[in-house]
């Protein structure tokens, strides 16, 4: 899910999301930790800077859906179900 907010930590007074297909920079990424740490479910936080450089701000072997907006809680479960 893409984020947005009137600071820098999205998960606080998030204005604006979209859930997205991320970017294969990302995927790859994302699937290389999981591999690694041999992880089934893996929350990695990105941020993308103005040069379009994504970073890791943490990854959460537990993902949590609180700091995600009600109306997409059940949309990111529901997916997190079909890749089970």
């Amino acid at each position: 899910m893409q984020r947005r907010s009137s600071g820098w930590r999205a998960n606080v007074a998030t204005n604006s999301y979209q859930l997205i297909e991320p970017p294969a920079e990302i995927l790859e990424y994302s699937q290389r930790v999981m591999q690694q740490l041999k992880a089934d479910i893996l929350g990695i936080d990105f941020i993308e800077d103005q040069q379009g450089t994504f970073w890791v701000l943490e990854c959460n072997e537990i993902p949590g859906l609180a700091g995600f907006p009600e109306a997409a809680r059940g949309l990111l479960a529901a997916r997190l179900l079909n890749k089970l």
